[in-house]
């Protein structure tokens, strides 16, 4: 019923280890029907949610006047399917800001490569993925490095962290210095397996020309002394 409220311009539903499953997630993606809703933040975490219900959340692109999307959907049970219909955020015209945590779910390589299709966007400026210990690998690392193509991508948050990405994968990431209007990237890859090419792949993102912040996190992986240099 909140998607009737007139003048309701931001709503945070704070909903974690419950038993919401797709049925209350397709009620609460009723709330695109909002006018007046601006921003919105849901934390859905360790409920019963899977790919249906995911799908219906995407359907919040249709929302008029959502500008900014928070939504942390960690430790359900989103596979590949999911982050295919959350893909389908790029479609969205209002919306600026995506924020989605997706961690310890099934999500796999394929899983990455669908969330990298959120740089199709026209209007999104500021994109932070949650990732940790979703078994993307190599593959789901060049998939979510395909966000490289987006035009008007500023701001990008990628947490990375338990994947068992290799050097393979760093590589791909470190093709983000081919995003054309980034000008702040933070890259967590703690705890995979990355060794000193992955690191000297990493360490040319600073050519960037609008790159202005670059945070880059690899603890517990393999670099040496070269990928130090």
């Amino acid at each position: 019923t909140l998607r009737h409220a007139p003048q309701l311009h931001s709503l945070h539903a704070d909903l974690p280890m419950n038993k919401i499953g797709d049925e209350g997630a397709k009620a609460l993606a009723s709330l695109a029907e909002s006018r007046s809703l601006h921003t919105l933040s849901f934390n859905l975490s360790y409920n019963k949610l899977a790919d249906t219900g995911v799908s219906a959340l995407a359907g919040l692109s249709d929302s008029p006047a959502l500008r900014q999307l928070w939504m942390d959907l960690s430790g359900c049970k989103i596979g590949e399917k999911g982050c295919n219909a959350l893909a389908k955020l790029c479609h969205s015209r209002s919306i600026n800001t995506i924020f989605l945590e997706l961690g310890c779910n099934k999500l796999g390589p394929g899983g990455g490569w669908a969330l990298g299709g959120l740089g199709k966007s026209s209007s999104l400026h500021t994109l932070t993925l949650q990732l940790g210990g979703t078994k993307l690998a190599d593959e789901g690392a060049q998939g979510i490095a395909m966000l490289r193509g987006s035009p008007f991508l500023r701001h990008l948050d990628l947490e990375l962290s338990g994947n068992k990405i290799t050097d393979v994968g760093a590589q791909a990431l470190g093709d983000l210095q081919q995003c054309p209007a980034l000008c702040t990237l933070s890259i967590n890859l703690r705890g995979n397996q990355v060794g000193d090419r992955g690191a000297e792949a990493l360490a040319l993102l600073p050519k960037h020309p609008a790159l202005q912040c670059l945070s880059l996190h690899l603890s517990s992986n393999r670099v040496g002394d070269q990928g130090a240099v």
